[in-house]
């Protein structure tokens, strides 16, 4: 069990560091950076709004079993496209990934990213 705020620190947290990996690569996500920061930031209360449907009357979220959920169903739903959300948006077959249409890039995240995050989430 998590504390909301600790949830949406450390998401912030995980973000940057991708981020900070893909610029360091690629020079277009470098220049779009800031763009792609504040659209994080300015995103974080429809988060906040999310977990607040599901913590405890403590505050607390069950985040290992919410994400261990999360993996399972990744893994097994087909392939749907959402071509409004973004530049278009597919999730399924294990995997997200996302259209950055200003720089013509896809981000993608599959289950091992989401353990991943788990594991920053729930660790101290």
């Amino acid at each position: 069990m998590v504390e909301r705020k600790v949830i949406i620190d450390k998401i912030v947290g995980f973000v940057d560091t991708k981020l900070s990996e893909m610029s360091s690569t690629n020079p277009l996500v470098l220049i779009t950076r800031p763009f792609i920061a504040r659209a994080v930031n300015n995103n974080l209360a429809k988060l906040d709004s999310l977990l607040k449907l599901v913590q405890d009357e403590n505050g607390m979220i069950d985040v290992e079993g919410i994400m261990s959920e999360t993996v399972d169903n990744l893994l097994v739903a087909q392939i749907k496209k959402y071509p409004e959300v973004l530049g278009g948006v597919e999730i399924g077959n294990g995997k997200v990934r996302m259209n950055i249409p200003v720089i013509n890039k896809v981000i993608e995240f599959d289950t091992d990213d989401v353990k991943t995050l788990k594991e920053t989430l729930i660790s101290k």
